[in-house]
């Protein structure tokens, strides 16, 4: 096998190896990841208090949950449900 075939099917097994990982952390997620990332959007975050940070600049307070109407989300335009 000449150097550069080589070289080619070392790239080859790489990308499958990094497509195999990025599989396996996509797949793989925290059960409740989806629930800490909405949490973490609310400033301040909306579960964990974050003494040291109250220390250092005052935060906002806690804001109660937006209230949900019936629509079960945003549709795109010309679709009918």
């Amino acid at each position: 096998m000449d150097a550069h075939a080589e070289i080619c099917r070392a790239i080859d097994q790489y990308k499958e190896h990094a497509v195999s990982i990025s599989h396996q952390i996509h797949e793989k997620p925290e059960p409740k990841f989806q629930e800490h990332f909405v949490a973490a959007m609310g400033i301040p975050h909306t579960t964990e208090p974050y003494a040291r940070l109250r220390q250092a600049v005052p935060l906002p307070g806690p804001k109660a949950p937006a209230a949900r109407s019936g629509a079960r989300g945003r549709r795109r335009a010309g679709t009918q449900r």
